[in-house]
């Protein structure tokens, strides 16, 4: 899904099951093209926590890698 807020807007993708980002820097920057991609200031990956007092963590890869 894409979500925008205060002038940014972000990819995010699910990944809760695999346990780590669905995809390298490299190909998020490609999805974050505006020309060629999708268009985003990045990509946020929400993926299962891995403390006991967190249900989830995130990672975010900029458009920049």
């Amino acid at each position: 899904a894409k979500y925008h807020g205060l002038g940014n807007d972000f990819v995010l993708i699910d990944c809760r099951e695999a346990g780590e980002p669905a995809m390298s820097p490299e190909q998020a920057t490609r999805m974050c093209d505006r020309n060629f991609g999708v268009g985003a200031d990045g990509v946020i990956f929400a993926m299962r926590g891995t403390e006991p007092s967190s249900n989830y963590k995130m990672r975010i890869y900029n458009s920049d890698g």
